[in-house]
């Protein structure tokens, strides 16, 4: 028989023949015995032809072999992405309708925000000319509490307070002052 060497080095010759006949070309039992001589060698030689013959149809094809589970599986990575996704546009389509609904609501409460922005503006504004005046009431208040109820805590600033209110009091702010002790009747 030969050594595998031989055999292939008698494949190759066979295949390369420029004139072939048309019967060795159409002859089943030719590819046969080619193919029972080349499957005859080492093993190792075998092995080695093999691992080649699978990587080189692997880069050809685009495959990968990938260890699933325990087991080997060739397969090619190209549709991975497309497993399940019926499934996937389902639970984006709910995720979607959910936001939907959020949002609407989310809009309703803007609303109802603006429409209690919009009061608090208008009772800021009404509160901010008030605030002088408050404050001058106050002070006011204070300065005549402590001049009749605190004499020995009145500072200065209370005595000035209380000259400054004094002339207002003679302009017709009389009233105001006479308050905090129940009112301009007594």
């Amino acid at each position: 028989m030969g050594k595998v060497s031989e055999l292939v080095q008698r494949q190759k010759d066979h295949w390369n023949h420029t004139k072939r006949s048309a019967e060795d070309q159409e002859d089943p039992t030719c590819n046969a015995i080619l193919i029972t001589k080349s499957m005859i060698g080492s093993v190792d030689a075998m092995k080695t032809n093999t691992n080649d013959g699978f990587k080189q149809t692997l880069e050809v094809e685009g495959l990968e072999v990938c260890q699933v589970m325990g087991n080997l599986y060739v397969g090619s990575t190209q549709g991975l992405g497309l497993t399940c996704i019926c499934k996937r546009i389902c639970i984006l389509k709910k995720k979607i309708c959910l936001l939907a609904k959020e949002n609407v609501g989310n809009k309703v409460m803007i609303s109802g925000h603006e429409d209690k922005i919009g009061q608090l503006t208008d009772y800021v504004s009404m509160l901010r000319p008030a605030g002088p005046d408050y404050n001058s009431i106050q002070n006011r208040f204070l300065t005549v509490f402590k001049w009749d109820k605190l004499k020995k805590t009145l500072k200065q600033s209370d005595r000035n307070i209380s000259e400054e209110r004094n002339v207002t009091a003679h302009l017709g702010d009389g009233a105001i002052n006479a308050l905090p002790y129940g009112g301009t009747e007594g």
